[in-house]
């Protein structure tokens, strides 16, 4: 018998732009005394906070505020689920009891002391994190606090949270373990159930337990799922692609609409020392994505596999002893237990020497990472590093890192092609190379790119074969299809008719090409439809089936949308599996349409570094606060149905700029 250990390593692929500018003096403003806290906090448009203190400490308190002044339900359910407590006050969320098995995994993460361990070591941000982050941490718990004394749980504005017992202050491990759940999203949180079922064979002695526990095939298998619900499009443009000459970042991260996850906008400072504006998660107190003055950066997730397997040889007639250079080795064994609604659960948990941990520096250090410094551009979405610039391969890298001269994404391929189209202006748009004008336009221009490559094709087909058998061996007439097809635009616009028919088509696997990757074209290849798989006409049957009682030829916009307040505000994009890179996912409700995002762009930047400062525009698609009662719930949702945006405000002039600008002061005296 064999068992897997998995040690887990966290790694991202970062694409950023660095430009030479002046030092700006910034005037004080607030200024932390009495071992109290104080922020000044000036509201922008959309609600953005631009925040400003005198230390981290008064920093994080202006977050920590605003924060909680706009998504207090956000973060007091997201502490709720770190510290093991989601079958306790919301039950055990159905017969798959998901929040019995997320608080097992936390309840362990609690018991092994793990955030308390990375916060061990020097405080050099390497080895645990900085005194100025844990006084920005610190500042947050006290600032978020100060808000909730002030509000009452039974005063707050969100039905979501409002007089609900689960709301409570927060402390400073409760922020760091909300830091470590999202450092370890792609990792040991992709395996919590296989962490959370696995069991010695001999413990599952009825049939439920034994088919609750996944096999070792099953769990590694979980890995292609672990990037489910993010993803991103990140741009690096050098001055060989901009009209200014100056430096240019596209930050496109594809991250949930709802829940945790969600960014918040805001623009952080402490004169003379930290001035940086972009956007963090809820419940996060630094800038994760953005920008200062001379350096803009984004992430993307990469293909990385951030896991070291090791296969583990059991002892025959012991289960929880393993081998290790030929001498068996006992299997640590942890009883958590949880409390649920009616009740407690206890599991054992099984760990060996190997695993499971998190963070451990150098199994694949930096020296062996791809980078590559350009004056023209460098690009990922969310494939392999291989291909971040056409003309300088990333090549020789271990294969942990991802494929290299191999097949890329329709949206990898589209990413590539719009920036070499605009570089050669040979896209519609005016001129050549970038402005953060153009590069809204190329962001948001929703080419669909697999339907580029094989629409008239298809059509082609379909019209010689307008009848076809669906995969459950119902006959599906094609001929309204065939011409809802024909008169696609190939976007996925809100007044693009035929979109959604496209889309489920690609989504039933229809787009099959008949031509082979050319490794020496890798941006145009393979484009060729194969017209004699059978597969083909069958996908097509299988979207019209799925999209019976909605028109094949309607306008995306009126079934493609996100409800906000009982409204359906239209929503533009579409699903990267069609080629699409404003990737967003809007489930399909049969009969009724696409009516909520759940996944897709969320904040977007696109962010100049010029002599004078940054510039350019940005938007944050599901606006900023998650509260129904807040004039900031959906302004941004309806903003980015128009492809509208708000400015980058960065310098004071900017700022003072702002029509909707409100200041006010937040402080707490020293106890």
């Amino acid at each position: 018998m064999t068992t897997l250990s998995v040690r887990l390593t966290a790694a991202v692929i970062a694409v950023g732009v660095v430009v030479a500018s002046a030092a700006v003096p910034s005037p004080a403003f607030g200024i932390e005394r009495d071992g109290g806290y104080a922020a000044v906090i000036r509201r922008a448009s959309y609600g953005v906070p631009h925040i400003t203190a005198g230390n981290f400490a008064g920093l994080g308190f202006g977050v920590g505020y605003v924060q909680a002044e706009d998504n207090i339900c956000v973060i007091a359910e997201k502490v709720v689920t770190v510290s093991g407590e989601r079958a306790r006050w919301f039950g055990a969320a159905g017969p798959d009891d998901a929040n019995v098995r997320s608080d097992l995994f936390y309840r362990k993460a609690i018991d092994e002391r793990v955030a308390e361990r990375l916060l061990q070591g020097r405080r050099d941000g390497v080895r645990s994190p900085s005194g100025d982050v844990r006084d920005q941490v610190r500042g947050f718990v006290a600032g978020y606090n100060h808000f909730l004394r002030r509000a009452g749980v039974h005063g707050l504005t969100d039905p979501a949270c409002k007089g609900k017992a689960w709301v409570r202050p927060l402390t400073e491990l409760d922020v760091w373990r909300t830091s470590w759940a999202s450092m370890v999203r792609a990792g040991s949180r992709a395996l919590l159930d296989g962490i959370v079922t696995a069991a010695p064979p001999a413990a599952a002695t009825d049939a439920a337990s034994a088919a609750a526990a996944p096999d070792a095939a099953a769990v590694v298998a979980a890995l292609d799922g672990t990037t489910a619900g993010i993803g991103s499009n990140a741009y690096g443009l050098g001055a060989q692609a901009t009209t200014s000459g100056s430096g240019m970042v596209l930050a496109n991260p594809h991250f949930p609409w709802q829940g945790a996850e969600r960014f918040y906008r805001m623009h952080l400072k402490v004169p003379g020392r930290y001035d940086v504006e972009g956007a963090a998660l809820i419940g996060d107190p630094i800038i994760e994505i953005g920008h200062n003055r001379t350096i803009a950066w984004s992430h993307t997730v990469s293909t990385a596999r951030r896991f070291v397997w090791n296969r583990l040889s059991l002892v025959p007639g012991d289960p929880t002893s393993y081998y290790v250079d030929g001498r068996p080795e006992n299997m640590r064994a942890r009883t958590v237990t949880v409390r649920t609604g009616d009740g407690a659960v206890s599991r054992t948990f099984y760990d060996t020497r190997y695993g499971p941990v998190a963070v451990v520096p150098g199994i694949l250090g930096p020296a062996n990472l791809p980078v590559r410094f350009r004056d023209d551009f460098v690009t990922n979405s969310n494939d392999s590093h291989w291909l971040a610039n056409p003309a300088a391969p990333l090549e020789g890298f271990p294969r942990i890192l991802g494929n290299e001269r191999a097949q890329r994404s329709l949206r990898t391929r589209l990413g590539l092609d719009q920036i070499q189209q605009r570089l050669a202006g040979t896209d519609g748009l005016p001129g050549k190379g970038f402005t953060t004008g153009r590069l809204w336009q190329v962001t948001f221009g929703n080419r669909v790119h697999g339907a580029e490559l094989v629409r008239d094709d298809l059509v082609a087909l379909c019209r010689r074969q307008p009848a076809a058998t669906a995969s459950n061996g119902a006959a599906v007439d094609l001929t309204a299809a065939c011409e809802a097809l024909a008169g696609f635009d190939l976007r996925a616009d809100l007044d693009s008719r035929g979109a959604h028919l496209f889309t489920e088509f690609a989504l039933a696997g229809g787009i099959r090409f008949a031509d082979t990757f050319d490794v020496t074209d890798p941006v145009r290849t393979p484009r060729l439809l194969n017209a004699e798989d059978p597969r083909v006409r069958m996908a097509l049957a299988d979207a019209v089936q799925r999209l019976a009682g909605i028109p094949l030829d309607a306008k995306l916009g009126d079934i493609h949308t996100d409800t906000r307040d009982g409204q359906r505000i239209p929503i533009h994009g579409g699903r990267g599996e069609a080629g699409v890179f404003n990737v967003i996912t809007n489930p399909l409700v049969p009969g009724v349409g696409y009516p909520q995002v759940v996944h897709g762009s969320s904040f977007v930047m696109a962010v100049e570094l010029g002599r004078h400062g940054p510039s350019g525009r940005q938007i944050l698609t599901y606006s900023q606060s998650t509260n129904p009662n807040s004039p900031w719930y959906a302004d941004q949702t309806r903003l980015y149905s128009g492809k509208g945006w708000d400015t980058i405000k960065y310098t004071e002039a900017q700022i003072a700029a702002d029509p909707n600008l409100r200041t006010y002061r937040v402080a707490q005296r020293g106890r």
